[in-house]
Parts: C-alpha cells; structure tokens; sequence
C-alpha cells in the first residue's frame, strides 16, 4: 500500500503533513510541496514494509490485527495486490478542518466548532493557500481518492483534486448534513464511481448528541434523497465506543432500508486513548459483550467484542 498511496492532512495555519494513509501517524507540518517519490518520511516507511519491519508510524493497524480484526493494511493489500508499478495511484485527503458539527468522539484538530469553543483557534486563522502543495504530485495514475475532514461537503477544497482526476474511483468520509453541490455532482459523473460513506454513530435524540450542533431530521433526508437522486454508493461508517453500544442495533435497521447492511455497514471503535474507548468502560464489558453478540454475522464483530479486553 504505501508504494501507491499517500494521506494529506491539513492545517488552519496553511501546514500540511504526509503519511501512507489516514490512521498512521503523521510527518511533521510543513509548508513544503509535496513530492511522493522523494519524501523521507514516507521512504522510510515503504522501506520498513518491504522488509517485513512493523513500523511504529502503523500502530493502529498492527494493534487492530493482533485482535484479530481487519486493518487499513490488510484491505489495502487485498486492493492493491498484483500491482506491480510505482508511483501515487491512491490519495487520502483530510481537508481543512472546517466543519459545522461538534462530535463527542472529535478534537479541535478536526473540528472549527470543537476549535472555537475550546479557544484552540479561530475559523479566520485558517490560511487559504492556492494549494500548491498539489502542485508536486504527479496524477496521471490515480485510481483511488478519500475525502474526509472536517466536512469534506462543506467547503470546495475536495473539487480542487476532482477537477484534475478522471476515471478513479471516489469516496467520502461525510456527516451527511450538506447535499452535494452542483459542481460536485458533476464532476462525480467524470469518474469510475463515488461512494458517500455516513459517519453515523447513532440515530434519532441520540444522534443529535452525539453529533452535536447537527440534527437527525436533517442528515437522514439527506441521505434518502442521495439515495433516490444520486448515482453513488452508499455506506454507513459506525464509531462504537462505551457511549454508544446500544445504538448499533437500531443505526443498523435505519440503513438496512437503503443498503445492503452486511456489506455496507461497517464498524470501528474509537481510538484507543479517548475516553469513550471500552477501557473506561470495564465494568460494563460483560453487558457490552452480550449486546455484540448479536453482530455475529457481520465482518467486523469479532473485532469489536476482542477490544472488550
């Protein structure tokens, strides 16, 4: 994977890092273009995997895999296999960090709500650059491009790259509150396919606080009129932590009504380290536990009930 791909994050104060995808951990910020033949921190990350070397920049995924669940890594892999060029064929992009939601599970890192209630900084700090780290970047083999944010939907940061890619195959990272623009759409039919991908944690009263500052009523006549309207996929992304196990069971009937559940339905839990994550939670493990049960036909049960640990 990280012989063709790359994450770019962004940052209000105009910075960018790189990685080989949106969980590894970053690079350090710069204002630099990018060139993804000759990073040295992406080298020495491609150069760890070639060797069989975990390197500790894929933490999550090496953790994630010793429980016995699906990693980023292992997916990529199975997409990737039988490719036998170089060069930058995938890109993830988290666009700057403007977003109209106040997630419990989120930071100010990501979120200008979370930003400018904590004081962390301001939506007029943000610098917007004429993206000339792009300018770096050779395209001409893109066939896989991740949004996600803050709201990827909110802002035109993601046309940028779409005006310069055809034919790849396009998803999103969204909270469903804004219905895609015009020019979006179009730009959408020029390419292989795009899928929406929800970050829906719950639904109803408890969707709104989850997300906060968005409401349920909204998103979810979003999503359907996507559905009727839009020629593109449709997936729910489900963030599970100890706040949350008892909305999995009815976010899963909402989205059975559009998608098929046992292929677009797809679970992780929140990072280990937040407080929302089931080690805070061990005096509810047992009970946890049986409610997963449930889940046994789907992909990633077994990864959830093994973080109960």
């Amino acid at each position: 994977m990280a012989n063709h791909a790359i994450y770019i994050q962004r940052y209000p104060n105009g910075k960018h890092a790189v990685s080989p995808c949106c969980i590894a951990d970053n690079s350090e910020p710069t204002n630099q273009p990018i060139n993804f033949n000759t990073d040295p921190y992406l080298n020495e990350i491609k150069e760890a995997l070639r060797n069989g070397i975990q390197h500790p920049a894929c933490h999550q995924c090496w953790k994630l895999e010793e429980k016995g669940g699906e990693s980023r890594r292992l997916h990529a892999n199975d997409s990737h296999q039988g490719i036998a060029q170089d060069g930058l064929m995938a890109i993830d992009y988290n666009v700057l960090p403007i977003c109209n939601a106040k997630c419990i599970i989120c930071n100010p890192t990501f979120s200008s709500i979370w930003a400018t209630d904590t004081g962390a900084w301001e939506i007029k700090d943000i610098v917007k650059t004429n993206h000339d780290h792009l300018e770096g970047l050779d395209l001409s083999k893109i066939v896989r491009i991740y949004f996600n944010g803050g709201e990827p939907l909110l802002t035109d940061e993601h046309l940028v790259l779409l005006r310069k890619v055809n034919n790849a195959g396009v998803s999103y990272n969204t909270n469903g509150s804004c219905y895609p623009s015009d020019e979006a759409i179009k730009l959408w039919k020029k390419q292989k396919y795009v899928y929406l991908g929800f970050s829906i944690d719950a639904v109803g009263e408890n969707f709104n606080r989850i997300r906060e500052r968005l409401d349920w009523d909204q998103v979810s006549n979003n999503i359907l009129k996507i559905h009727q309207e839009l020629d593109v996929g449709i997936e729910c992304s489900f963030t599970l932590g100890g706040h949350n196990v008892y909305d999995l069971e009815p976010t899963i009937e909402w989205f059975s009504q559009i998608i098929d559940v046992k292929k677009h339905f797809h679970v992780h839990y929140v990072n280990p380290g937040h407080e929302l994550y089931f080690d805070n939670f061990k005096d509810r493990h047992d009970e946890f536990r049986k409610e997963l049960e449930k889940f046994r036909e789907f992909h990633w049960c077994d990864a959830m009930i093994n973080a109960l640990q």
